[in-house]
């Protein structure tokens, strides 16, 4: 199917201005219509981390994650108070996991999934140096 397009012949110049002008009010109209229609969509934002307890703080609890590459990263945690949430987050933050594709295990037995994310470290038996695994769900 072949489209016809009517190609001004210059002898009307006014009309062709007034043409433009109501061009491109309706395409501005329509972007505004179509913006507004658009459901807004909450930010989301990085969760706050607790600050890192400085080494020999009481509470504090060297934890290292082994990633799926092999490699590890590792940070201080309070284990009373930081939860197995608060290291996804850390591990979402430095961009090396999802925490909806992701989970932690303890590397030594019993390997225990830290499936509460609210629960704290200490309530899994996190209290000393730690080694977690991070798996796919």
């Amino acid at each position: 199917m072949s489209a016809v397009v009517e190609v001004p012949d210059g002898d009307d110049d006014d009309n062709d201005d007034d043409d433009d002008v109501e061009m491109r009010e309706a395409l501005a109209m329509s972007l505004k219509r179509e913006h507004e229609a658009e459901p807004a969509r909450p930010e989301k934002r990085p969760r706050l981390l607790p600050p890192e307890p400085n080494e020999g703080a009481a509470g504090a609890v060297a934890v290292t994650v082994r990633l799926a590459d092999g490699s590890r990263v590792s940070r201080r945690f309070t284990a009373t108070s930081d939860t197995a949430g608060d290291v996804l987050e850390w591990l979402q933050q430095r961009q090396a996991a999802d925490s909806s594709k992701h989970a932690l295990i303890l590397a030594a037995p019993p390997r225990l999934k830290l499936a509460d994310t609210s629960a704290t470290l200490a309530s899994f038996g996190i209290n000393a140096p730690t080694l977690l695994m991070l798996t796919d769900i």
